[in-house]
């Protein structure tokens, strides 16, 4: 295990070389990532760490990779996607135009499951559906929509849990490896998939629907305001903001979001 110097360290030569500011991430979780790098590139310490960032350029995006929290599934927690569809969907049929904005998108399965509700409800059409993510292996996936054969199965029993009713390949191709959400890409007024950081890359627009779930958990409460107060900026009137069931928002959270469905930690824009 790396010792505390060392991530301090390790910290400022990756702002140092790549201005990537990981000064504010969760000590304790970024230690045990960063520890289990190590053991993944076969490095004896930090010293080889460093030296790797120093004389291979690419490294950084196989660091981030290994480092960066992917862990997402289609449908994850039926219940919110019931709620959505139920909910807060039928709040977006007056809207001309709807911004969405995945914050922390990782492969894409969450993305790709509420452009299938939108479909559903008749919204996608209208969408324009901002999906980012600092990790850019991550997001190679996710801009595809490609994933594994097996993952067809799980997207479709994830979705029946939650409430749908139709065959999945309405809405992707299936091939003997691998299914791909072409189909529905198509359908959306506007799909974007962008590298970002959530810490420190700007962004533009104001959104709807802001998604950031399973992201804060990593954070300090410094970073966890910093970037609330980016999404306050950049939410419409009476926007959403819709987090993990792990996730929690630093103390003073009420002066930009109200908790407004805790069961589902969906909050909403404080005017």
């Amino acid at each position: 295990m790396l010792k505390e110097e060392e991530v301090e360290a390790i910290i400022e030569a990756i702002y140092q070389r790549y201005r990537l500011d990981f000064s504010n991430y969760e000590r304790s979780s970024l230690r045990r990532r960063l520890s289990k790098a190590m053991h993944t590139f076969k490095l004896n310490g930090a010293v080889d760490l460093w030296r790797k960032m120093l004389y291979e350029p690419h490294f950084i995006h196989d660091l981030i990779d290994a480092i960066a929290v992917n862990l997402t599934e289609p449908f994850r927690n039926a219940d919110l996607w019931k709620f959505l569809r139920r909910k807060i969907l039928p709040l977006l049929f007056d809207k001309q135009q709807i911004h969405i904005w995945h914050a922390g998108c990782a492969t894409g399965e969450e993305v790709y499951s509420f452009m299938i509700l939108l479909k559903e409800m008749n919204l996608l059409q209208k969408s324009h559906i901002l999906a980012t993510d600092i990790n850019p292996k991550a997001l190679e996936i996710a801009q595809q929509g490609k994933y594994s054969i097996k993952a067809s199965e799980q997207f479709q029993q994830n979705y029946f849990i939650a409430g749908g009713i139709h065959d999945i390949r309405r809405y992707c191709s299936l091939s003997e490896k691998h299914i791909v959400f072409d189909k529905i890409q198509q359908e959306a007024a506007r799909l974007e998939f962008r590298q970002h950081n959530l810490i420190q890359d700007p962004v533009e627009g104001q959104f709807d629907i802001i998604f950031c779930r399973n992201v804060f958990i990593y954070f300090d409460p410094v970073l966890k305001m910093r970037v609330l107060k980016t999404f306050y900026e950049h939410s419409s009137p009476e926007g959403l903001l819709i987090m993990g069931y792990y996730d929690s928002l630093p103390q003073n959270h009420e002066d930009y979001f109200e908790l407004l469905y805790p069961k589902h930690k969906i909050y909403i824009r404080k005017e």
